[in-house]
């Protein structure tokens, strides 16, 4: 069977061995430009160090090295993830891009047949819902609503939208409230984001961390105006 796995990070290295050992063919993908997850260098700030011994964070049936400290630094896990995904035999695609999807398991009860298999959805950033709809917060009555906003017309897009079955039931209630939205959104500050034109960085990866509340100042430096 063909195998792959979202993320180059510890649970999916370690998954993917398991996978190659069964006899399965196997394809790590991350977005970052190295293995390692969380311990990647675009993701990791200087002086960072594990939390645990290096005998609890090691893999089980791969030991860091002997010449690592108790505590390892970020550095020296990343590559030892990478030498356990290169001993391992794991393929790994790896590729900067920003991350606006999601794999997830299928259930739609409008279409019983495709219980239980794979699809891709939307994500656009980081959230806990990755359903492109208001249902909840602007229909009447939404549990989600500090006020009693109710709009009929709201009420019918964002039923066929959730309920229906047409796709294009989804764009039509995006579009009524990209138009009709009763509130005034105000920006989180601790989300706002600005810089000098004379920053740069030495991953383009460093900015576009920002998209998903990840600063990774380390990177930037500056330029001659």
């Amino acid at each position: 069977m063909r195998v792959a796995i979202i993320g180059a990070g510890v649970a999916g290295l370690a998954t993917a061995k398991v996978l190659i050992q069964a006899g399965h063919e196997v394809v790590v993908f991350d977005k970052t430009p190295d293995v390692g997850g969380v311990w990647s260098r675009t993701r990791r700030y200087p002086g960072l160090t594990t939390q645990s011994p290096k005998a609890q964070y090691s893999l089980s049936d791969f030991p860091m090295p002997k010449s690592y400290p108790e505590w390892p630094t970020g550095e020296q896990v990343q590559a030892y993830l990478a030498q356990y995904a290169a001993q391992a035999g794991i393929h790994i695609t790896l590729q900067a891009s920003n991350f606006d999807s999601m794999l997830e398991n299928y259930v739609d009860p409008e279409s019983p047949a495709n219980d239980d298999k794979w699809a891709m959805e939307d994500f656009g950033g980081e959230t806990d819902s990755t359903y492109p709809t208001q249902f909840g917060f602007l229909n009447t009555g939404g549990s989600g609503q500090i006020g009693d906003f109710s709009n009929p017309q709201a009420d019918s897009l964002i039923n066929a939208s959730v309920t229906g079955s047409d796709p294009a039931a989804v764009t039509a209630e995006a579009s009524y409230f990209t138009s009709q939205v009763p509130v005034l959104w105000q920006p989180v500050l601790d989300y706002t984001w600005a810089w000098k034109t004379n920053i740069s960085a030495t991953e383009p990866q460093a900015f576009e961390n920002l998209t998903q509340y990840d600063n990774t100042p380390q990177f930037w430096y500056l330029t001659k105006s």
